[in-house]
């Protein structure tokens, strides 16, 4: 008798789980599977909602050193600096969409198989898996409807193609803060898959919002559909990056003490007139062959802040700093240095 009340309990957790918000992703860090330039031309992508022109050619100098906008690594994971990338699309021109970024409830009808049911988020299919890894592309959130009979009892296959929201709205209540999209899914007898998509606004309206389709493959109709919703909340919440959003990050980091902490140096560098003046201080520091690694903390107007990590010795460091001619600076304070430009 022990069986049955184990997976009571464990279908209890489960949808206990699934009533929480939506998972946050960290919009600035990818997996490290993925090189430096790529992870950050992803990061670049999630920002701008695919807005972005990433053949302009500020954007493609600052691709070529991708290390320039990195900051210290989390295990299995690419991180970039917030207020370098920011600065970065200052001068681009670009639009920043950090916040909301709403988790999206996929409610599909499988009209491709006689029964025409709903797609569970399980792994019967290749939907759930290829949405989830398009979400983590775009740091949106994905996740299908479990199917089990409390879904089964609200929400039949003819509501989703009917558009009825009232009742998936209502369904979609134990799932958390999600946003849902009802759509139809049919294959040719050429074998493409089509699509076709509307997204609505979770309060208790049901608004709709957009509507689109897309076609081909699996992967390229998930890949078009989870750009267009991109897209569309990047055209809805994304904000030009303002200069003094980059000063209040300073501010905040105003209190922590410059020098050394264990085998990092913070390190702050004024006299940046421009973002090339940014990214060649930060070479000419990594040029060093005692630094393992450095990244910019905080970037503001003229100033940044920089953080160093000594491959082993604190002294190489400080002898490469002194001797950086381009790094000037006062005996009473070691640790803010004046940048001079060629």
């Amino acid at each position: 008798m022990r069986k049955p009340v184990y997976y009571i309990g464990y279908l209890i957790w489960l949808v206990s789980t699934l009533l929480s918000a939506a998972p946050q992703l960290d919009v600035y860090s990818v997996p490290n599977s993925l090189s430096p330039a790529a992870g950050m031309a992803q990061v670049l992508q999630r920002l701008t909602g695919g807005q972005l022109d990433m053949q302009l050619p500020m954007v493609q100098q600052a691709l070529s050193s991708p290390q320039e906008y990195q900051q210290s690594a989390t295990p299995g994971m690419l991180s970039f600096n917030q207020q370098a990338m920011g600065a970065l699309l200052l001068r681009a021109g670009g639009l920043r969409w950090e916040t909301p970024r709403p988790g999206l409830l996929l409610w599909i009808r499988d009209m491709s198989h006689a029964d025409m049911t709903l797609l569970p988020g399980d792994s019967s299919t290749a939907w759930p898996a290829l949405f989830a890894t398009q979400g983590e592309y775009w740091a949106l959130p994905t996740l299908f409807p479990l199917m089990d009979l409390d879904d089964i009892a609200k929400v039949t296959p003819d509501l989703v193609s009917q558009g009825m929201i009232n009742p998936i709205l209502i369904a979609g209540q134990r799932y958390g803060d999600y946003w849902p999209v009802l759509a139809e899914l049919s294959r040719s007898e050429q074998g493409q898959w089509l699509l076709r998509w509307q997204l609505y606004e979770p309060d208790g309206k049901g608004r709709a919002l957009i509507k689109g389709q897309a076609s081909g493959d699996e992967q390229q109709v998930v890949q078009q559909t989870m750009a267009a919703f991109a897209d569309y909340y990047a055209s809805r919440f994304a904000k030009p990056v303002a200069p003094q959003s980059l000063d209040l990050a300073v501010a905040a980091a105003a209190d922590e003490p410059l020098g050394w902490t264990g085998n990092r140096l913070r390190l702050r560098v004024d006299g940046l007139r421009s973002l090339d003046d940014v990214l060649a201080v930060q070479s000419c520091i990594g040029q060093w062959p005692s630094v393992a690694h450095s990244s910019i903390e905080n970037l503001s107007g003229d100033t940044a802040v920089i953080v160093l990590e000594a491959k082993s010795d604190q002294a190489a460091v400080i002898t490469a700093l002194q001797a950086e001619a381009r790094l000037q600076g006062e005996v009473a304070t070691p640790f803010i240095r004046h940048w001079q430009s060629n």
